[in-house]
């Protein structure tokens, strides 16, 4: 057709058909990756707002941060790599690979886990969640100020709804629960920051062609190699053989399992979409740990709460709109 309309011929009722029928599946495929990509968003953040509070129990029943860390990793590890064979797929370790294994995954899961693990041995799960929940403003911010979105008004407000709602989370607190704790929770934010190195990097340097659970398996492998040294140099390792399988090794490697699909369903979130988006699982898992703290720990949130949650939900709907992705951003690679 394109070469009737070059020659100044006008195209038949057939091609005039065909391309409709094209433009019509091509508008149909965008909105089902985007619905896809919000219910991984839904799933990953439900995932990771549950782990928080394994996180907690383990921490501070005994388990050491970059113990902690270690032993998810290798769990992690061997989940993913059976999963990946399965698949007919085998991670990659060239260059680029582990360029990218190291600034996305290990910044977010070594070294922001390594904070996250130790703030939460000092401050409570839920205060946790409302800190790394600042990840998708600052994320945001570096993607506008690097040009890599264009300056829009209902993505931006989006952002700042959902930065109202964390803020809601906290009002009822007013303050923490150990006043001595500060210093922890402003070590704390050193988490959202490494999320927001990590949430670009897993837009910018993912290899192309790649499957994303053989991504995630390359990933832990990697993790397990950085781990272990820092473990055993700050004294950290946890031997379970000595230790053995108590309840605190049992929510430890639960929290594994939920890991390696999470960071699974993040890398095919950002596949689908872009680092905007990507981000807002901060944003809902807030919303998880209050809801997990309501179930597993008996809390009674006050209305603050729930008018917080409409606020992130909101949020999250107005930073979804028109976040389909291009067809540079697809890959046709990709398995179910």
């Amino acid at each position: 057709m394109r070469d009737a309309i070059a020659a100044g011929v006008a195209p038949s009722a057939n091609g005039q058909a065909r391309c409709e029928r094209k433009g019509i599946r091509g508008v149909s495929s965008g909105r089902t990756s985007t619905m896809f990509a919000l219910v991984l968003l839904l799933v990953v953040s439900t995932g990771w707002g549950s782990a928080l509070s394994l996180a907690r129990f383990a921490v501070t029943a005994g388990v050491p941060p970059m113990g902690y860390v270690l032993w998810m990793s290798v769990a992690a590890a061997v989940l993913c790599l059976g999963l990946s064979r399965a698949r007919g797929g085998w991670p990659k370790f060239s260059s680029a690979h582990i360029v990218y294994y190291v600034s996305s995954g290990c910044t977010r899961f070594v070294f922001a886990g390594f904070v996250m693990y130790t703030v939460l041995g000092h401050l409570p799960a839920g205060v946790v969640a409302i800190v790394i929940a600042t990840a998708p403003l600052m994320t945001y911010l570096v993607r506008s100020a690097l040009r890599r979105v264009r300056p829009d008004g209902k993505r931006g407000c989006g952002i700042v709804l959902g930065f109202v709602g964390v803020a809601l989370l906290f009002v009822p607190r007013q303050a923490l629960p150990d006043p001595s704790a500060i210093g922890w929770l402003a070590l704390g934010f050193l988490t959202p920051l490494l999320y927001t190195v990590s949430n670009l990097a897993i837009e910018r340097l993912r290899p192309p062609g790649e499957d994303s659970m053989a991504l995630t398996s390359g990933m832990f492998v990697t993790a397990i190699v950085f781990s272990l040294p820092l473990a055993i140099s700050i004294g950290q390792f946890h031997p379970i053989w000595e230790t053995g399988i108590a309840l605190r090794e049992g929510a430890m490697f639960t929290h594994a399992v939920i890991l390696a699909f999470c960071f699974f369903g993040l890398y095919e979130l950002f596949r689908l979409s872009d680092a905007t988006l990507g981000s807002q699982v901060t944003y809902l898992t807030a919303v998880s740990g209050v809801v997990f703290g309501i179930v597993l720990l008996g809390e009674r949130p006050r209305l603050w709460v729930w008018a917080a949650v409409a606020c992130i939900v909101a949020g999250m709907a107005l930073v979804g709109r028109d976040s389909t992705p291009s067809p540079k951003q697809r890959d046709p690679s990709w398995r179910a």
